[in-house]
């Protein structure tokens, strides 16, 4: 698949035009949008060997490395993660958020069609991915002292192999639309079986030897650590004492503004350290008896615990492509990663209230 990386490689090269800050704009930007047509974390693994590419072409000091890959990275896991708000087959939480609210018999669920989630998504989406963007040049500024060569040696003809799976990939994702159009609105059903459609087209098209490959081994024991982390917690108990303390907590009256703050900015900090499926699940059970107690209407609320499940950006245990993205290089800094994640989980948080109230 190098003649793929190596094309988006010498696009995003050329439209930079040496700025860094520019650079990481527009590996963001094709990171967002292949994330909102296929799984964040196929996404990440995509876009692992274009970092790679870049590295071994350029002519970096220690230093000059090391504050490329951690910005580069945390871009990736950054846009990633907000593509796949944008569309109902951008992650899987997408689907289990419709059939949670078919399950809890949310009428307003039944309107929620494709279309109608790219038309809110998309430009949402693009929002938050232009302040995640701004906020990592402001928070690390220093980190992007690395200068960029021109793309004049890199072979960027795409293989027409290459060109059908894009081809096809683009068809999958209009036929979802078309469903939603005919039908008035999108099955869960539908949505998980593009998930299972496009691995399994992966795998079948491409031969395993050449995959396994290209597959970053240090992303995955990473990854397989964070869901570790997460089992012993939950086995623990630690969901149900945590949940328990947030009920306890918010026993009185709330507004609909404040509970969907209080939710937002509580599954954001609580998807730092548990599986971002676990806390949704749980969040939208409490966010579900924190409307009835109070009144209010559930749907804001439990699309708004949907978006901040995947807005966690911070901690490598929060997504699995966050996790996967940070085992990938060895230089990634974590603080570097803490630091802006904070701040951005916090200006996100604002977001995403004011975008589902």
């Amino acid at each position: 698949m190098a003649d793929a990386h190596n094309l988006l490689l010498a696009k995003v090269l050329d439209w930079s035009k040496g700025s860094s800050t520019k650079f990481c704009l527009g590996l963001m930007l094709a990171v967002f949008s292949l994330s909102s047509i296929v799984p964040n974390v196929i996404t990440v693994l995509t876009f692992i060997p274009v970092v790679s590419a870049l590295l071994g072409r350029m002519d970096w000091t220690s230093e000059e490395r090391s504050g490329a890959i951690t910005v580069l990275t945390i871009a990736i896991v950054y846009a990633a993660n907000i593509g796949g708000m944008a569309s109902m087959v951008g992650t899987p939480a997408n689907a289990l958020f419709l059939v949670f609210c078919q399950q809890a018999g949310i009428a307003a669920v039944e309107q929620v069609t494709f279309v109608k989630w790219l038309l809110f998504g998309i430009p949402m989406g693009l929002a938050l991915l232009f302040i995640a963007w701004a906020t990592l040049v402001v928070t690390q500024k220093k980190r992007f002292a690395f200068k960029l060569l021109d793309s004049s040696d890199i072979q960027s003809e795409l293989n027409p192999k290459r060109i059908r799976l894009l081809a096809l990939s683009a068809a999958g994702f209009c036929i979802l639309i078309y469903i939603s159009l005919y039908e008035g609105r999108i099955y869960p059903a539908v949505v998980v079986l593009w998930f299972l459609l496009f691995s399994v087209f992966i795998f079948r098209r491409h031969e395993l030897n050449k995959l396994f490959g290209d597959i970053p081994y240090r992303g995955i024991l990473w990854l397989l650590g964070a869901v570790f982390v997460a089992w012993l917690l939950y086995e623990n108990g630690a969901d149900v004492w945590i949940l328990d303390q947030i009920t306890d907590s918010m026993a009185g009256r709330f507004t609909d503004l404040s509970a969907l703050t209080t939710l937002i900015i509580v599954t954001i900090f609580l998807t730092e350290l548990l599986s971002n499926s676990v806390t949704t699940l749980g969040m939208w059970t409490l966010a579900l008896l924190l409307a009835k107690s109070n009144q209010l209407d559930p749907f804001p609320l439990l699309i708004g615990i949907a978006m901040a499940g995947t807005s966690a950006f911070m901690s490598p245990l929060a997504t699995p492509a966050t996790g996967m993205a940070f085992g990938s290089f060895k230089d990634v800094r974590l603080k570097a990663m803490l630091k802006s994640g904070f701040v951005l989980n916090v200006i996100a948080a604002a977001f995403l209230t004011l975008s589902a109230y």
